[in-house]
């Protein structure tokens, strides 16, 4: 009875918090662009007038585009990881390339594109003529395609890794095509998996910021015309509102295709393992394309590596560090980084812990209970929620409160914004485990927190640093979420850059798109090698000497769960 009362209890601090910080905002940012300033009719019109609708609708088109490349791109790059004969070194070079942008900050793939596709630019200067306008269309579809490419690749990847290859090779000796066979047995299993895909990348590239102001040029967006709403030289925050609450269309239709799409049929019961027969058109083909998207990633971010070590591109083409003296000289922009430190670090471990008891709570406590169909439900909603809706409701709802302008709020902004994933591998997790431990504590007279501490984070220690690593790295590369909440004393990293950019400092931008790429690095590689020592420790079981349980009720507890 103890563990009901705490769990509930921490339900409904949590449902106080996401009150505070998620419900009050919204009904904050409804009023200010439903009822507040001029009539609603007269606001309405003076956003159609300012290019709401091309806005929306080139965000739509472009985004749509891009989202449809990058999930037929990501499933080819997929289906060449498991089912291509390829040199294993290559395989595995070629997925360290197709992630590499999730590292970065999407502000600075405009950049990148700049500086090689540009009339200066680094491929321009090779080629000798430009291969095709950079600004507008073209740039943007290409920065969506690149930054949604990793998002679906990992998805596909994923999800081809729990198909039962056996199939592949029945269809085969039943005198399939290859072709025939790849679309029964590859193709049409992971539609599900396909859609969801296309869904969430379309939504990354709809609310995304960094790109549009980047390489946009004078096309509008819907993201551009939000900050100009609330930026420009005259904001206007009723019209920034409704451009805001417009974003949440796609939101809602979002959420709603995803959970049709979770109804389809989908069984990965079974992975069986089969040798790759050999293919040479097949392997032929998936090769190329390998080193086709490999290759063009590194080409394209190898400008970040020399930009900085040259003394004025493309005039001086001189080795120099003098670059990195000044902007380590420059207390504004170091102390950015410390900003962007602290602020991702401080959101990994409370976001983490957040994340990680709201998991608890409910998943080892009663399924119905309104606090915990609410959690999930909050869950749900920013998992589709725009970045810089989030930061436009939080500007209204704390201007003028302690939080305001301060490093706290970033924080904050960011626990809710990458809220979802990390709630939902900590219930993936908990699934997996043996729920029959909850109630024999209960019996016994042990304290919840004796469960969660040496039974239930023992048993999900990787969990925790894949949750923590999520928080960190996509802290130190987000901007959408936090463009309207920062100043010049708590100015992260990514925003820093937008604000280069009306200086034209450009090998700053691409110092700290360096550094963040760096930071990020090494953030992973310290989270790979401190899941390879925790697991090198034993599982901690119920017949442990250090819980509280009679030995005998342990192995009685421990037959029930061998048993399945």
């Amino acid at each position: 009875m103890k563990a009901i009362k705490i769990t509930d209890l921490v339900q409904w601090l949590l449902i106080g918090g996401i009150i505070i910080f998620f419900i009050i905002p919204v009904i904050t940012l409804i009023t200010a662009g439903l009822f507040e300033g001029q009539p609603l009719q007269g606001a309405v019109r003076i956003l159609w007038q300012s290019g709401w609708l091309a806005g929306f609708l080139n965000s739509v088109i472009h985004a749509g585009i891009a989202a449809a490349l990058a999930t037929i791109t990501a499933w080819l790059l997929a289906y060449g990881m498991h089912f291509s004969r390829l040199f294993q070194p290559i395989r595995q070079f070629s997925d360290l390339l197709f992630r590499l942008p999730m590292l970065l900050p999407t502000i600075t793939y405009g950049f990148v594109l700049l500086y090689c596709f540009g009339k200066q630019g680094l491929w321009t200067r090779i080629l000798g003529f430009e291969l095709f306008d950079l600004y507008g269309s073209s740039g943007v579809i290409l920065g969506y395609f690149i930054y949604t490419l990793p998002t679906a690749y990992l998805l596909l990847y994923n999800g081809m890794d729990y198909l039962d290859q056996q199939y592949l090779v029945v269809s085969r000796l039943l005198g399939d095509s290859p072709i025939t066979s790849v679309l029964q047995n590859v193709l049409r299993p992971m539609q599900k998996l396909i859609g969801i895909s296309f869904c969430q990348t379309f939504f990354m590239a709809f609310t995304d910021f960094g790109i549009p102001t980047a390489v946009g040029g004078r096309k509008v967006f819907i993201t551009t015309l939000l900050y100009e709403g609330f930026t420009g030289s005259i904001p206007d925050f009723q019209k920034g509102s409704l451009v805001a609450l417009s974003m949440l269309i796609p939101s809602l239709f979002s959420v709603l295709l995803i959970r049709q799409l979770q109804k389809l049929q989908q069984s990965f019961k079974q992975r069986r393992k089969v040798p790759v027969v050999a293919n040479l058109a097949r392997d032929s083909f998936l090769g190329l394309l390998f080193v086709l998207v490999g290759g063009s990633l590194l080409a394209m971010f190898s400008v970040m590596f020399i930009i900085p070590f040259v003394t004025a591109w493309p005039y001086e083409m001189i080795f120099t560090t003098e670059n990195f003296r000044a902007f380590f000289a420059d207390d504004l922009l170091s102390n950015t980084l410390s900003n962007s430190l602290i602020v991702s670090l401080i959101s990994a471990v409370v976001g983490m812990s957040i994340a990680y008891l709201a998991g608890i709570v409910t998943s080892f406590s009663r399924q119905n209970s309104i606090a915990a169909k609410g959690i999930d439900l909050f869950a749900t909603l920013t998992n589709s929620f725009p970045g810089m809706v989030l930061g436009v409701m939080f500007l209204l709802a704390f201007s003028g409160t302690t939080l305001h302008n301060t490093l706290s709020i970033l924080v904050i902004a960011n626990i809710i914004h990458f809220f979802a994933t990390p709630y939902q591998m900590a219930k993936e997790s908990f699934q997996k485990m043996d729920h029959s431990w909850e109630k024999t504590s209960q019996i016994m007279g042990d304290r919840w927190i004796d469960l969660v501490w040496r039974i239930i984070i023992p048993n999900s220690r990787g969990t925790i640093l894949e949750m923590m690593s999520y928080y960190f790295t996509n802290s130190m590369v987000t901007i959408s979420g936090l463009i309207f909440l920062v100043s010049a004393r708590t100015s992260v990293m990514t925003t820093k850059i937008k604000e280069l950019q009306h200086f034209g400092r450009f090998v700053d931008i691409f110092i700290l798109s360096l550094l963040i790429l760096a930071i990020n690095c090494v953030a992973l590689f310290a989270i790979k090698l401190t899941k390879k020592y925790w697991g090198k420790k034993k599982e901690v079981t119920l017949n442990q000497k250090q819980f509280h349980f009679p030995r005998i009720l342990f192995k009685r507890e421990m037959q029930k769960f061998s048993s399945k």
